[in-house]
């Protein structure tokens, strides 16, 4: 991770668009996952005196600006947990303390929760219809068919507990 942060900047510039890149899950779930490293790896410089918090923070905030407005737009079930994962993964690379206060302010810390909060309603609100579907219409259904709305809700409720517990996370480091 040291030896990385000269690259850490024109990694962000190009990692950070491809967030969005909707024709393609793994480079969405590579770039998101890419980012606690990123970030772990500019605390690691900050350490050794080659960079300053300033940086730091406004990695921090470009880094979570965007992956909670990916969490907004986002369709894919298992790319929403790599999001999530992300976001936990960089709370918890900054950790709890004061440059965790200075990563994600109160406002900053708003917008998280809410996105996370938010995630959850939407999960549990598509687990409800998942559920009342498939207690419907069970019977005119093929085996396919139910595994199919059986595995949709695994992840679902699995997507669920992440966000749970990432905003445990956040809690956690505020």
């Amino acid at each position: 991770n040291r030896g990385f942060f000269p690259y850490v900047k024109p990694t962000l510039e190009i990692m950070l668009p491809l967030m969005t890149y909707y024709l393609n899950d793994e480079v969405r779930s590579f770039a998101i996952a890419i980012m606690p490293d990123l970030i772990k790896s500019s605390i690691s410089a900050a350490k050794e005196g080659k960079t300053n918090e300033r940086f730091l923070v406004d990695l921090f905030g470009k880094v979570i600006q965007r992956l909670v407005a990916c969490l907004k737009t986002e369709p894919e079930t298992e790319t929403l947990m790599e999001l999530v994962k992300g976001v936990q993964g960089c709370m918890s690379v900054v950790g709890p303390g004061a440059l965790a206060k200075q990563c994600l302010d109160r406002s900053g810390l708003e917008v998280v929760g809410s996105g996370l909060l938010r995630l959850l309603n939407q999960s549990m609100q598509k687990l409800n219809k998942l559920s009342v579907k498939i207690s419907r219409t069970a019977p005119d259904m093929d085996e396919e068919e139910i595994s199919k709305i059986e595995d949709q809700m695994v992840a679902e409720d699995e997507l669920s507990f992440m966000a749970a517990d990432c905003i445990g996370t956040l809690i956690k480091t505020h």
